[in-house]
Parts: C-alpha cells; sequence; structure tokens
C-alpha cells in the first residue's frame, strides 16, 4: 500500500492551499502530498521544454508516483511531460487539465484565455488530441490576456484575477465556452457574471482524480 492517495507537482506555491481544501472538499480521507518547483516552470519558459526540463520534471513526477497512488502536474506547461511519461512507463500521471479538455470539446465554439504564453502551445495539443479522442469537430480560438503574468509573478492575485475577469467579459461573444489554460487563473471564476461557461481545470481535474482513487 502507498503512502498517499494523491500527489500534486505544482509550479508555484500558491497552488498548495487551494488543490489541499479542494481535494479535502471532496474526499476528506485521502492522503495528500504536494511538491512544488517553481525553477521547472521558469526554465520551461527561458528554454522550452529541451531534454533538461523534461527530465527533471519525470524524476520528480516518477518519485511522487512510487508513493501515490495517482499523481497530477498541475502545470499546463509540463502536462505533456506527464502523460507521456504515463504512457510509456504505465504510472498513474495525469496532467490536471486533461478532464477539463474533455469537457472542452463537447462544445462548438470556444475560447481559451491564457495569462503566460508558454502555456498556449501544449493547451493547443492538448485540446486537438481530446479532440482526436472524441472525434469532434471544434472551432477554437486563442487569447492572451496582456500583462496579467506580471501581476501573478509579482503576488497581485487581485489585479491577475480582475484581469481574467475582464477578459472573459470582454471576449465571450460568439463562443459557447470559455477554457482557461492555467490552474492559477481559477480563482477568476468566483462571482463572475459570465454568459457562457467557464472552465477551468483544478476543480474538474480533481474531481476525476478523486473519482478513479473511489473507484478502485
Amino acid at each position: 500500500m502507498k503512502e498517499y492517495d494523491i500527489a500534486f507537482l505544482h509550479t508555484a506555491k500558491i497552488h498548495v492551499d487551494s488543490f489541499t481544501n479542494l481535494t479535502s472538499q471532496m474526499a476528506p480521507d485521502l492522503r495528500q502530498i504536494h511538491r512544488v518547483e517553481p525553477e521547472l516552470l521558469s526554465k520551461a519558459v527561458s528554454e522550452g521544454l529541451n531534454h533538461s526540463v523534461v527530465a527533471n520534471t519525470e524524476e520528480i513526477l516518477r518519485d511522487l508516483a512510487s508513493i501515490a497512488r495517482i499523481t497530477i502536474c498541475t502545470c499546463s506547461t509540463l502536462g505533456s511531460i506527464a502523460e507521456q511519461l504515463a504512457s510509456r512507463e504505465k504510472l498513474d500521471v495525469r496532467r490536471i487539465d486533461r478532464a477539463m479538455a474533455d469537457v472542452a470539446v463537447g462544445h462548438q465554439k470556444i475560447l481559451v484565455l491564457a495569462a503566460l504564453e508558454s502555456t498556449l502551445p501544449p493547451t493547443r495539443q492538448l485540446l486537438e488530441s481530446s479532440m482526436h479522442t472524441q472525434s469532434s469537430m471544434v472551432d477554437i480560438r486563442y487569447h492572451l490576456i496582456e500583462q496579467a503574468w506580471e501581476d501573478f509573478q509579482s503576488g497581485d492575485m487581485p489585479a491577475y484575477l480582475t484581469k481574467i475577469r475582464n477578459a472573459i467579459v470582454d471576449q465571450q461573444s460568439g463562443y459557447e465556452v470559455i477554457v482557461l489554460a492555467q490552474a492559477s487563473m481559477a480563482g477568476a471564476t468566483n462571482n463572475l457574471a459570465a454568459q457562457i461557461p467557464v472552465l477551468s481545470s483544478p476543480e474538474i481535474g480533481v474531481k476525476a482524480a478523486v473519482k478513479t482513487l473511489l473507484n478502485l
């Protein structure tokens, strides 16, 4: 029996409390462990997903998978590394945004909002693979929220989330659903007066993992 039920790999410390609380609300008896490695994202942004970034991410995910029944990477930029590792080594390692993508491609017109440019290519690949799996034809547009990531990096979460909310309200016309590309954007859905569904990965992704664990 493994020491933990669910392990999380984060690239920002702010995610520890939010994912701890979210998981506890859904399944209070699950044993959790969280690891924070901000340098993985900073290197991925500056250098791309090169051999060093991939190798370091995989090593950490393997370590977590050895002690937890399910391991989740909460960073969208690194998500593809998690899925490739899972497929190659038969580990239950997941990306937090896969479940969200599977829900999103059930709609015909999708708007993806991102605060960090490096998140756009992996999110595009994510949605395209969900489309392929579900044999769906979807119109997807992508929008980068200018200056938002600077607010996140400086720790100004109110300003960060305000920019995201403003983008949702300003850009929502003509779409059936909005996808928030990064887990850090989830707080923007609180007290939001949107006219269409806005999907964020933490709740949907954790719910999928919890469902798996409770059914094992």
